[in-house]
């Protein structure tokens, strides 16, 4: 509301709202890395492992995540390949950017390498990092930052660099009194779905 009156200047995004700013990827992330680029083998009963197949628009569907040995998931755990509350998570090779969210909930699960992890440092609010990333513009500019034929994926180098528009703390906590509420119920729907459809099979 208001936004009529509110004067524009000259960015390297071109004219934003004055107070915004356009800033690099890696300034508003702590971290930005991805799974492990090593796939252990499958078991019938163990801990999760999730790829790119296992991500929706809300989250990932554990059911369907392969299954490892815990000794092995241990060990992807203390190389950071478990992602943490509030990280983005980004499909990163194939279809890129195809499932973007925010891991909101303690899971105990891996990721491989085609999905990336970013982490915000507080400058940025994670649902509105989810949010600007799934912008269509967003998704042309990220050509720039792709590699790969047959199988297009991300690459995190040049990632980092990616320029972010982020508006003021008060702009984004007022986004976030508005649409996080939705974004939360958004994500319970859909878990509650899929605990239909398990109960139902």
């Amino acid at each position: 509301p208001g936004h009529e009156g509110v004067r524009m200047v000259e960015s390297e995004l071109g004219l934003v709202p004055v107070g915004w700013e356009a800033v690099r990827m890696e300034d508003v992330c702590a971290r930005i890395t991805d799974g492990s680029h090593y796939s252990p083998k499958s078991i019938v009963v163990g801990k999760p492992m999730a790829s790119v197949k296992d991500m929706h628009d809300w989250g990932i569907n554990v059911e369907t995540c392969r299954q490892i040995a815990e000794d092995e998931y241990e060990k992807l755990v203390r190389n950071d390949c478990k992602p943490k509350l509030n990280d983005v998570l980004i499909a990163k090779d194939g279809s890129y950017l195809k499932h973007t969210f925010v891991f909101d909930q303690e899971i105990d699960l891996v990721i491989l390498s085609s999905i990336a992890i970013l982490r915000p440092n507080g400058r940025m609010l994670p649902n509105q990092l989810a949010m600007y990333l799934r912008l269509p513009e967003v998704a042309s500019r990220m050509k720039g930052y792709v590699s790969g034929v047959a199988i297009p994926r991300i690459v995190l180098r040049d990632f980092r660099q990616l320029l972010v528009l982020l508006p003021p703390a008060e702009v984004q906590h007022a986004w976030a009194a508005y649409c996080d509420p939705m974004l939360h119920l958004c994500r319970n729907l859909v878990r509650k779905n899929e605990n239909l459809r398990t109960t139902r099979d």
